[in-house]
C-alpha cells in the first residue's frame, strides 16, 4: 500500500475514532443526567414520606374522637384504644389546652345537650384516626382535629434523617415553612445556597395556605458516584479503542518503514553484487577476447582482480547467511578466553592500511584485557563498527577500552556528525542505512550494525549509540 492509499485510510480511521469517543461522551453525559434526575426524584419522594410520617405522628396527639356512649367493655380487639372517660369534659379541655395555645374551650356546644357527661367516651391517639376501630365500636362519634400553625422542625428533621439514611441519601438540606407565600419558620443548615435544588412539597397533609420547601445539595456528586462504574467501563473501552487505533497505525507505519528498508536493501545489495560481478565479467572477457592470456603479467592482474572481487562477493553472501543464522538462533558461539587488546590493535592496523584519509587511535587504561568471547564473531562485530566509522564518520576515529568493576566498555568514536538522535531509534534495525535509495557514495548492505548488535547481545552485552554535536559514539558494554 503506497502513501496515496494510506491517506484515506488514516482519515477514515480518525473520523471513526472521533465518532466512537463522541458517542461514549454523549452516553456518559446522558447516563449522568439520568442518574441525577433519579437521585432528585428519590430525595423528593423521601421528603414527601417524611412529611406524611411527621403529620401522622402529630395526629396521635392532635386528634380526639368523642363517642356518645359510656362503653366500658374493652375486648381484646380494642386493646390498643386509649380511653378518656373519668371526667370527659375536663379531659377534653386539658387535651386541647395541652396541644394548643387555647386557654379554654367549651365543648358542650359540640355535644348534644340531651346527653350527660357520663355518657361520653373519648378516644385519642392513633385509634382516634382509625376508621376500623371506630366502626367496631358501632356508635356515633365526633372527631375533633386541631391544626397547628408552626412546624416542629426537630421532629421533622429526625424523621427525614431516618428516611434519608434508609434510602442511602447523603444530601444536606434546609427546610422552609411558608404561610401565604411568606416564610413562617425555617430549619437552615446550608447557608450557601449556590447550586441548591429547591423542591416544594405537594403533600395533602399540609394545611391550606401553608407549604414546606426542601433545599438540598450533592446531586452532581451522588449522580457521579452512581455513574462511576459506567464511566470507568466507558473510559476503558475508549482507551482500548484509541490504543487499538494507535497500534494499528504504528504497525502500518512500521510496515511502510520495513517496505522502504527492503527496497533500499535490494537496491543497495544489487549494486554491491553487480560491482564485483561486472568486474569479474570484464576480466574474463578480456582474457578471452584480447589474447591477453599470452601476456602473463596482464593475465595475473586480471586474475588477481577477479579473485579479489569474488572474495568480496563471498564475504557479502557470508554476512547475509550469518545474519539469517543469527535471526534463527542457529549460531553457536565458540567462546574462549581472548585478550581483546591485541585483537583490536590488529583490526586498527588493517584499517590504517586500507585508508590514508582517516586517523585511528587506541585509548585504553589496560595493556591486557581478557574476555571469554567467540573471537571470530566478536572481532566481526568490532570490525563492522570500525567499517561504519570509516565510511560515514569523521576524520578522527578512536577506540577506547575501559575496564570497570563489573563490566568492560569498548567505544568507537569519530568526530563526524552524520547521525542524529532520531537515527538511534532505528540504526540497529535490520537493513537500515542512513543513506537510502540509490545513493551509493558510501556503499553498504544495511546489516553491519544489526549484525554487531546481535553478536554483542549473544555475548550477554549491550550496544548503544551516543550522538553529540561534535562526535558520534558506539558503546559496547560487556
Amino acid at each position: 500500500m503506497d502513501n496515496k492509499n494510506y491517506k484515506p485510510f488514516f482519515l477514515v480511521t480518525i473520523i471513526i475514532t472521533l465518532l466512537i469517543v463522541a458517542m461514549q461522551l454523549y452516553w456518559n453525559f446522558e447516563m449522568f443526567a439520568s442518574n441525577k434526575s433519579q437521585y432528585v426524584f428519590k430525595v423528593e419522594k423521601a421528603f414527601e414520606d417524611a412529611i406524611e410520617t411527621y403529620y401522622f405522628e402529630l395526629g396521635k396527639s392532635d386528634v380526639l374522637t368523642i363517642l356518645d356512649t359510656d362503653f366500658t367493655n374493652k375486648n381484646d380487639s380494642l386493646s390498643g384504644v386509649q380511653f378518656l372517660n373519668k371526667n370527659p369534659l375536663k379531659e377534653m379541655s386539658t387535651f386541647f389546652k395541652k396541644n394548643s395555645n387555647t386557654e379554654s374551650i367549651d365543648f358542650r356546644e359540640i355535644i348534644d345537650s340531651s346527653q350527660t357527661e357520663n355518657n361520653f367516651l373519648l378516644v385519642t391517639g392513633k385509634s382516634a384516626m382509625d376508621d376500623n376501630v371506630l366502626a367496631e365500636l358501632k356508635f356515633n362519634n365526633i372527631t375533633v382535629t386541631q391544626t397547628r400553625d408552626s412546624i416542629d422542625f426537630k421532629l421533622l428533621r429526625k424523621i427525614t434523617d431516618s428516611i434519608f439514611l434508609k434510602e442511602k441519601i447523603k444530601s444536606i438540606y434546609n427546610v422552609l415553612h411558608y404561610k401565604k407565600d411568606t416564610i413562617f419558620g425555617s430549619d437552615i443548615v446550608l447557608t450557601n445556597k449556590t447550586g441548591l435544588i429547591e423542591y416544594s412539597s405537594t403533600s395533602n397533609y399540609i394545611p391550606n395556605l401553608q407549604n414546606l420547601e426542601l433545599e438540598f445539595n450533592n446531586t452532581e456528586k451522588q449522580a457521579f458516584f452512581k455513574s462511576l462504574t459506567g464511566i470507568i467501563l466507558s473510559l476503558i473501552l475508549s482507551l482500548g479503542i484509541l490504543f487499538s487505533i494507535y497500534y494499528l497505525i504504528k504497525t502500518i507505519n512500521k510496515q511502510k518503514q520495513l517496505s522502504k528498508i527492503k527496497d533500499d536493501f535490494i537496491s543497495n545489495i544489487t549494486h554491491e553484487f553487480k560491482t564485483p560481478i561486472a568486474t569479474v565479467s570484464a576480466a574474463i572477457e578480456a582474457l578471452g577476447s584480447f589474447n591477453v592470456i599470452q601476456d602473463k603479467e596482464k593475465t595475473n592482474t586480471y586474475l588477481t582482480i577477479s579473485n579479489q572481487q569474488l572474495k568480496k562477493l563471498d564475504v557479502m553472501v557470508e554476512k547475509l547467511l550469518e545474519t539469517s543464522a543469527l535471526d534463527e538462533n542457529n549460531v553457536k558461539l565458540n567462546k574462549h578466553v581472548v585478550d581483546i587488546v591485541p585483537l583490536i590493535e590488529k583490526l586498527l592496523t588493517k584499517y590504517e592500511l586500507i585508508t590514508n584519509t582517516k586517523e585511528f587511535k587506541l585509548n585504553t587504561n589496560v595493556s591486557s584485557l581478557k574476555l571469554k568471547v567467540d573471537s571470530f564473531y566478536f572481532s566481526s562485530a568490532i570490525s563492522n563498527l570500525l567499517d561504519n566509522a570509516e565510511k560515514y564518520g569523521g576524520r578522527k576515529i578512536e577506540i577506547k577500552i575501559t575496564q570497570n568493576v563489573n563490566s568492560t566498555n569498548i567505544s568507537i568514536r569519530d568526530n563526524g556528525n552524520s547521525l542524529n538522535q532520531t537515527d538511534s531509534s532505528y540504526i540497529f534495525d535490520k537493513f537500515s542505512r542512513k543513506a537510502t535509495g540509490n545513493n551509493h557514495d558510501a556503499a553498504g548492505s544495511g546489516i553491519g550494525l544489526y549484525f554487531s548488535k546481535k553478536v554483542v547481545e549473544k555475548h550477554g552485552g549491550t550496544i548503544t549509540l551516543k550522538v553529540m554535536e561534535d562526535f558520534t559514539e558506539f558503546i559496547i558494554t560487556i
